[in-house]
């Protein structure tokens, strides 16, 4: 999951952030303490975070920025396999996909949404994909997709496009220095 933090600039704005990024809307914290108890009893906690914009966020917002590392901090203790960067841009971001999740284009879509850091107006379907990766959001440096069988058995047509998109996105910016790279792997 990758929160781009660069335009927060309150502890309420980080917090609508987190909700969004969290996609704990059904049940709306109204503060930290609030989204941290939410954390805490997650089912699935994310298994990687990745928070852009830090220097720009920690810089205009440095209590919010004190108060997202002690729950941070909370969440690795209580799953230290967490993977949690702090960093100004996509491009030093190295994340990981798990597909082995997804059972629909629908759940795919969500899926790419939230650990791409999608906007909200995300429409879901391939054209906005391309849109959003040509244009909307900088991608990570590396994507790694993990469970890449599990989602050619499951949605075959939905596999086909993504990996099209991508290839077709990677011809694209070839030579380019924050060019991605992607990977699928079983």
């Amino acid at each position: 999951m990758i929160l781009d933090l660069s335009d927060e600039s309150t502890p309420h704005e980080l917090l609508h952030a987190l909700t969004r990024g969290f996609q704990t809307r059904s049940i709306r914290p109204r503060s930290l303490a609030e989204f941290r108890a939410l954390l805490a009893k997650a089912a699935a906690p994310p298994q990687e975070i990745h928070f852009t914009g830090w220097g720009e966020f920690r810089a205009q917002c440095p209590v919010g920025a004190r108060e997202l590392r002690a729950l941070i901090g909370e969440h690795r203790e209580r799953h230290p396999e967490a993977i949690v960067t702090y960093t100004d841009s996509p491009t030093e971001i190295r994340t990981t996909i798990d597909l082995s999740g997804v059972t629909s284009g629908r759940d795919l879509h969500r899926l790419l949404k939230r650990e791409l850091d999608f906007p909200d107006m995300y429409g879901m379907n391939w054209d906005a994909f391309w849109d959003a990766i040509t244009g909307l959001v900088q991608l990570p440096a590396a994507i790694r997709f993990v469970g890449w069988r599990h989602l050619e058995t499951t949605v075959p047509r939905d596999a086909r496009m993504l990996r099209r998109i991508l290839d077709e996105y990677l011809a694209r910016t070839a030579g380019d220095p924050e060019q991605p790279t992607v990977s699928y792997e079983e």
